[in-house]
């Protein structure tokens, strides 16, 4: 299960870096992951 919120984790962030000047929302990240919003929350807020 961890292995599973690891890699989610990465997804987020590959997400985030591909957006380094104007930013993307949680909502878009979540979307385009096929993800809850919350989920892209928790990610950022882990590291």
């Amino acid at each position: 299960m961890a292995d599973v919120k690891n890699i989610r984790i990465l997804k987020v962030f590959k997400a985030l870096e591909a957006h380094p000047i104007i930013g993307i929302s949680n909502k878009e990240i979540a979307d385009g992951l096929g993800i809850p919003a919350y989920k892209v929350s928790r990610a950022i807020w882990t590291i």
